[in-house]
């Protein structure tokens, strides 16, 4: 396991840095970037993303099962104005998370400055596309039994 595990933790952070480096040279192109940066600060980056991105991805799977199985949000589930508002929120939240990842995306990744309103126009559009992408396949594994 040892070998192999180091191995294994190579190929993963090889694999990491070439698809943020691949996105970053994307984004780069979209946005006209004159050039990339340096890389000490290319690896700073990168480690924030790696970091951040993850965060936030996971927060948007995890966060609508949580909050629904805490006893307190069930005794708010019964009332029904508070029930409403509660599971409309816990089905906006994931969207609003993945939402806020895109958007940091498009604001820290290119090699240029990013004005906030096109940055969120994209997260709103790519993090609604992707989470109706995970929507449909849930939907489509479900109904393949």
């Amino acid at each position: 396991v040892g070998v192999l595990g180091a191995v294994g933790l190579v190929l993963l952070l090889y694999t990491s840095i070439s698809l943020i480096q691949k996105i970053e040279e994307s984004l780069n192109y979209i946005w006209h970037a004159p050039r990339p940066r340096p890389l000490a600060e290319r690896f700073t980056r990168y480690l924030t993303v790696l970091m951040v991105g993850p965060i936030l991805v996971f927060s948007a799977l995890g966060v609508t099962a949580t909050v629904m199985n805490i006893e307190m949000v069930r005794g708010l589930m019964a009332v029904d104005v508070l029930g409403q508002v509660v599971q409309a929120f816990s089905r906006l939240v994931p969207y609003l998370l993945i939402i806020a990842a895109f958007t940091f995306i498009y604001l820290f990744m290119p090699n240029t400055r990013v004005r906030l309103w096109p940055a969120l126009v994209g997260g709103i559009v790519g993090g609604i596309a992707w989470q109706t992408a995970g929507w449909v396949f849930a939907v489509f594994i479900a109904g393949s039994n």
